[in-house]
């Protein structure tokens, strides 16, 4: 799985509680997905600077958040 599959799927969790799937939006920061992925900064950052620039994420006060529009 590439590198920003990886980020997407982080920020889209599936979980299943009392018999119920739930997708939870989760914003994370560069620092958090760099713990993670366990990656380096400049790998995170230019991954980050693709995903935004193609639509996928969008940025608020440095947390990322996926962008439910996108297909």
């Amino acid at each position: 799985m590439n590198l920003e599959k990886e980020i997407l799927s982080s920020l889209k969790v599936e979980l299943i509680w009392n018999g119920v799937k739930t997708e939870v939006l989760l914003p994370l920061s560069k620092l958090d997905l760099i713990c993670i992925h366990n990656k380096e900064y400049d790998e995170i950052n230019i991954c980050m600077f693709n995903l935004v620039n193609n639509g996928s994420v969008f940025c608020i006060n440095e947390k990322y958040h996926i962008n439910m529009r996108y297909k």
